[in-house]
């Protein structure tokens, strides 16, 4: 579990959620990723760079479902 109330935090779980629901709408891949935790950065006016949290994604596996039909369609041998 990742906790954050930073922006920076904010900012890297949008970023993970996204990429992650672009994949699964694509059909590149299912809502469980394998991630790695990183270090980025972004560029602030008052501080100027500023280190936060980056979310890799090492794997993302994709889930081949069946159809309801695929699933109810077993033969029973008499």
């Amino acid at each position: 579990m990742f906790v954050s109330g930073s922006f920076g935090g904010q900012k890297a779980i949008n970023t993970l959620i996204n990429s992650t629901a672009r994949a699964v709408k694509d059909g590149r891949g299912d809502a469980t990723p394998l991630i790695r935790l990183s270090v980025g950065s972004f560029t602030s006016k008052g501080y100027g760079r500023i280190a936060c949290p980056s979310f890799e994604i090492v794997e993302q596996t994709v889930t081949v479902k069946p159809t309801i039909r695929e699933e109810i369609s077993d033969s029973v041998p008499f």
